[in-house]
């Protein structure tokens, strides 16, 4: 988990309005069974409009940067682009770490290892 999520985190050094738009994509982009095609394609669309808001950011951001005045529009639209790339691979590292956890947790539901009440009795013997 750190090498997959926490190191990559610390390096990008996200800003509170990349942390909040990192948030508000890692929530719009988790699966919801059993919904209609429109609201599949509503979903989407917030997708699109939360990614356009954080590359749009990220690019004013880099323009702004008085460190850049050499900085061509295209040069930052390239950093804006991989940098925002890195963010969304983020969001996918946070999903497959969401369904690991379901995975374990139905698991041990499914194979009842231990029940609470067997742990409830063995507790007071002990």
């Amino acid at each position: 988990m750190f090498t997959v999520l926490v190191e990559p985190l610390s390096k990008l050094q996200l800003n509170e309005i990349e942390i909040s738009l990192f948030y508000i994509i890692v929530i719009i982009s988790s699966t919801i069974p059993d919904l209609s095609e429109k609201s599949k394609q509503k979903f989407s669309l917030l997708k699109q409009h939360y990614f356009s808001l954080l590359y749009n950011n990220i690019f004013c951001k880099i323009i702004s940067n008085e460190s850049s005045t050499t900085t061509t529009s295209n040069e930052a639209s390239i950093q804006a682009s991989v940098r925002a790339g890195h963010i969304l691979i983020l969001c996918s590292a946070i999903t497959e770490m969401t369904h690991i956890s379901s995975d374990n947790i139905q698991a041990n539901n499914a194979l009842q290892l231990l029940s609470m009440e067997t742990w409830k009795i063995y507790q007071r013997i002990v």
